[in-house]
């Protein structure tokens, strides 16, 4: 899938603007550039990070090395927008009037079908649903759960608060914020930079107090996940955990050299 990111973020971005040729070929060309980079300077990070939580797993995680994992994701991610931000500024300017029209729509779309999902979906179902998600997340990674774990799981799932509605009032404002920039008769000297910086930092910038604070809260509640289910780890479980690792370090590795 590494090697054919393109067609994927094609795929995607076609969902929302159709892009003429010289567009396109901009677009291309940006994006072998940043993915070559990644290939070279980010992939190797991640196998270190693997390495790493490996042997910290294999010999007993503690909470604190788990919370740095976390934040070097985190890390991980600023990086990759920090690099990536300012190119995307650049080819956004070459959208055309009916182009940034044809965006806004699609995204409204977009917007007004995760309310009907919201709406469509009671907390007890989203519950289920997060505790579902939790115990098919860690199966993959370590295999199947036994009685006792997942009834661990599934009471430290409980825990977790629903975000949508701060998520969508921050995603509304942050695009709103995006089309007062981009849909503008002069783009201003500074566009490229104000862009950027909010693609970096907006998600900083304009979640609120409370929406933090849940987030936060949410972490914490995943942090305990993870540390629980790592630290209370069968052996066979124990085995499948270091099987994926191994081949997801070795798949990365070839990447890097390909």
């Amino acid at each position: 899938m590494y090697n054919n990111i393109d067609w994927w973020i094609d795929w995607y971005v076609d969902d929302y603007v159709e892009l003429s040729k010289q567009q396109q070929k901009a677009f291309d060309a940006a994006l072998t550039e940043l993915h070559d980079w990644h290939r070279e300077t980010q992939l190797p990070e991640y196998v270190n990070q693997l390495i790493s939580l490996k042997e910290q797993v294999n010999r007993g995680i503690t909470e604190q090395e788990l919370v740095e994992h976390q934040e070097a994701v985190r890390v991980h991610w600023k990086t990759l927008m920090t690099k990536a931000a300012p190119e995307i500024a650049k080819l956004s300017k070459m959208l055309t009037k009916e182009q940034i029209k044809d965006l806004k729509g699609n995204i409204e779309k977009d917007n007004q079908k995760k309310w009907r999902e919201f709406e469509a979906l009671s907390m007890k179902e989203w519950r289920k649903e997060r505790q579902d998600e939790q115990i098919q997340d860690l199966k993959e990674w370590v295999g199947k759960l036994d009685d006792k774990q997942k009834a661990k799981i599934n009471e430290l799932s409980l825990g977790y608060q629903r975000t949508f509605i701060h998520w969508m009032e921050y995603r509304e404002q942050w695009q709103g914020v995006f089309f007062d920039l981009i849909d503008n008769e002069q783009l201003s000297k500074n566009y490229v930079l104000a862009l950027s910086d909010l693609m970096i930092n907006g998600r900083d910038k304009y979640r609120t107090d409370e929406y933090l604070e849940i987030s936060n809260a949410n972490n914490k509640v995943a942090q305990s996940i993870m540390l629980y289910q790592l630290t209370n780890l069968s052996s066979k479980q124990k085995r499948k955990f270091n099987r994926e690792i191994e081949n997801l370090i070795e798949d990365l590795t070839d990447l890097i050299t390909d």
